[in-house]
């Protein structure tokens, strides 16, 4: 394997393009938690809300 210039610029711009790469994979799986945990606080309020509707319908019959 030759060390010539530029081949040490070549496998450093490939480093730099996947470390990049990797950094918006992290922002992208931090996107996604936030979302999931939304989604799920929003579901666990929904069904929260249905239970109380069930209860009270059942008081009233």
């Amino acid at each position: 394997m030759d060390l010539d210039l530029r081949t040490i610029i070549r496998w450093l711009i490939i480093g730099v393009i996947v470390l990049l790469g990797l950094s918006l994979l992290g922002v992208l799986i931090n996107v996604a938690s936030a979302l999931l945990q939304v989604v799920l606080k929003a579901g666990a309020v929904v069904l929260v809300v249905l239970l109380v509707i069930r209860v009270l319908e059942g008081v009233r019959s």
